[in-house]
């Protein structure tokens, strides 16, 4: 068994925590679960002075013990539970220095539970450095504990933070000297005997919480000795009043010593432009405008840099291994696979950047109080325009960052709806079709046809869903009250290593989900759509061979055309054939029916699915893709990929739930299977429907 310490990293949301972490673990973190919960869990190695090495771990941000998210809960049941997996040896306490007054009540707690605890005073680039040391001076009076004030922007006392850290187990026996904040009543401890048996509690403070929130660890609703929720609440209320009382006796010596409120009067200056019902709303939409142009238009380099680097390495394998099996499942089977999707890693990494910017910056905290009464008559939250707008790169994070949201049926709709807003997994789908319904023109000598395409394909999206959402908030009965508290964080520019490091994690676990899910579906796509029953591609090959003859084709013709019927009457064929009945009446043929049966792995599959259906080998690029597409016929010699079966399946792609991965985090979230089969179904039809208007009445 492990016997690595282990330090949590607490503090209020935006307090600096997550900078605090990467600049002690840098790449050295990895992210999974907390146990019981879908929460996820931020753990990373810090090497101390002396050669011995600790688990840092980043708990979700709270404003108090007593949590109102399941974010929240997962820091209250550790620090609260001794036998938890993640309870820490001691707290590095992060908080904001320029809204000092109003991180203190979650750090009372944390004293009071007698851990050893250093502070950390975050962002004192942002403050009037004469009084940085006077609050040092006075927080170590109150608080009986070490307080270093860092910027992990500028890199200021990062080394000294190292070296407190050193010492960090050492400091228990500073509680001795500090008297307890808040004085429960010990007679609520008179039945817990039992526990005693059961739990190493670190003090008294720490059992008369197990009283509050032991039913929710333990799922032992039954057992009188915990506190009813009324009382709870009741207690939860007299305690929050009597720490804020003795925080404010700090404040008012704070308070006279605060920064300049110079940056807060430009803060207030500023939002009273982002925050306007009308510029604010405006504002917004032309930086959603701006995002996309940037993916359309700045990832064009080092795409066609991928796109090269893929064909140069096919027609190297080609040339040096012989005309084998192996070969072609490599150059025909893997490689297409992943070129298909890894050549739109530079626009998935441009969302995923520009995303991260504005919030590191503060601006989406705005957006949530700016859009939270729109949303609220489609039965939204404003905290769901964090979900709606990560769902533009990926709906899994999305659905997860929604555990803020404390309304259950808010909750619910807004991971219902997160589905129908185009993420990066569609990215590659709509820029392979898009040009088949929009040509690429520039619009203004600025802008991207295709860009501003997409930015409409993501309003229809966001359309859809909040459509979708107002249906479901009517026949959806209310059983609580909603409201929204949030802390608007000071603007700030975005420090580019942290952002950098945020884009980087996002992307390889990106790479890494879609990498494995990708090569294991081109490697059956291979097999399937390059072996048949008995005699069946011998046949292909003698009809190809009649057909060539009738026509006189070229070589290259009845190369491409033996290909062609070898691929029909393969077992990926016989498939789609199965299936094309029921998507015919959509414009789609049974190749299309390989491809959206394959993609239900993950969008971005159809792209590598169509390029090894089409034996594009070395060639298996977004520009050669398009043209093989534009170069289909129907039976009758009509251009197959006409701008209606582009729009059709584009549409379909929009509003379909064609990912394996969403139906699981959305049972994992759920705890059930039924909304996300209810889920399945509603965006099918919908999609079907969609595309079915389009295609034969468009």
């Amino acid at each position: 068994m492990s016997t690595m310490k282990k330090i949590g990293i607490v503090g209020n949301p935006n307090s600096g925590k997550s900078s605090i972490f990467n600049i002690l673990t840098g790449l050295n973190q990895k992210v999974g679960n907390f146990p019981g919960v879908t929460v996820d869990s931020k753990e990373g190695l810090l090497e101390l002075l002396d050669g011995t090495t600790v688990n840092l771990i980043d708990f979700p941000g709270a404003y108090s013990i007593f949590s109102n998210s399941s974010d929240e809960f997962v820091m209250t049941k550790s620090l609260v539970n001794p036998n938890d997996p993640h309870y820490p040896d001691a707290i590095l306490y992060v908080a904001d220095i320029r809204n000092l007054d109003k991180q203190l009540l979650l750090l009372t707690h944390i004293l009071d539970l007698e851990f050893p605890v250093i502070v950390c005073l975050s962002n004192i680039d942002q403050v009037n450095q004469t009084k940085v040391n006077e609050w040092v001076i006075l927080l170590e009076q109150k608080l009986k504990c070490p307080v270093i004030p860092v910027s992990a922007r500028a890199n200021i006392n990062i080394d000294i933070l190292r070296t407190k850290l050193q010492g960090l187990f050492q400091f228990a026996h500073i509680h001795s000297r500090r008297d307890p904040i808040y004085e429960f009543d010990q007679s609520l401890l008179k039945d817990t005997e039992s526990l005693d048996s059961k739990i190493s509690f670190r003090n008294n403070y720490q059992k008369y919480l197990w009283l509050h929130v032991g039913k929710e660890i333990t799922g032992d609703h039954e057992n009188r000795m915990y506190l009813d929720k009324q009382t709870s609440i009741r207690m939860q209320i007299h305690e929050t009043m009597a720490r804020y009382q003795v925080i404010e006796s700090w404040e008012r010596f704070i308070s006279d010593q605060h920064h300049s409120n110079t940056s807060l009067i430009k803060s207030k200056k500023i939002d009273r432009v982002l925050t306007n019902p009308f510029f604010g709303l405006a504002i917004f939409l032309v930086l959603m405008f701006f995002i996309f142009q940037v993916i359309y238009s700045w990832a064009v380099i080092p795409m066609e840099a991928i796109e090269s680097g893929f064909a140069f390495l096919s027609n190297t394998i080609q040339s040096l291994l012989p005309n084998h099996w192996i070969s072609q499942l490599i150059t025909s089977g893997i490689l297409p696979g992943l070129s298909g999707v890894l050549v739109f890693i530079p626009q998935i990494a441009m969302l995923f950047l520009m995303l991260t910017l504005l919030e590191e910056a503060g601006y989406m905290a705005r957006v949530v109080y700016l859009l939270d009464h729109l949303l609220r008559k489609f039965g939204l939250n404003g905290r769901s325009i964090v979900g709606l707008v990560a769902g533009g790169a990926c709906a899994i994070p999305a659905i997860m960052s929604t555990r803020n949201i404390s309304n259950r049926k808010e909750r619910l709709i807004t991971m219902f709806v997160i589905p129908l807003i185009p993420c990066s997994a569609r990215i590659p789908v709509y820029t392979a079709l898009i040009g088949f319904v929009v040509p690429y023109t520039m619009v203004f000598g600025i802008f991207n046809s295709q860009g501003i395409a997409f930015l409409g394909l993501y309003l229809l999206g966001i359309f859809v869903a909040l459509i979708t959402a107002a249906v479901i908030h009517y026949f959806l009965p209310e059983k609580e009250r909603s409201f929204l508290a949030l802390q608007l964080p000071e603007y700030q520019i975005p420090q580019m290593r942290q952002v950098l490091l945020v884009v980087f994690e996002k992307v390889k676990t990106f790479i890494i989900q879609a990498g494995k899910v990708i090569l294991i579906i081109s490697m059956i796509l291979w097999f399937l759509s390059s072996f048949s029953w008995p005699g069946e591609l011998k046949k292909a090959e003698e009809l190809a061979r009649v057909e060539s003859l009738e026509k006189n084709l070229t070589e290259k013709e009845t190369a491409n055309l033996q290909d062609a019927k070898r691929l029909e009457y393969s077992f990926a064929g016989k498939m789609g054939k199965l299936f094309e009945p029921l998507i015919r009446p959509l414009g789609f043929d049974w190749k299309i029916g390989i491809a959206l049966i394959t993609s239900f792995a993950a969008r971005e599959v159809f792209v590598g699915t169509m390029s090894t259906i089409y034996s594009l080998g070395g060639e298996s690029d977004e520009a050669n893709l398009h043209k093989k597409l534009a170069s289909e016929k129907r039976s009758d010699g009509s251009i197959f990929f006409d701008r209606k079966t582009a729009l059709s399946l584009i549409i379909f792609y929009a509003f379909s739930l064609q990912c394996m991965s969403t139906l699981a985090v959305m049972k994992r979230e759920t705890k059930g299977w039924k909304l996300p089969i209810i889920q399945f179904l509603y965006m099918g039809i919908l999609a079907y429907f969609c595309s079915l208007m389009i295609y034969q009445y468009g």
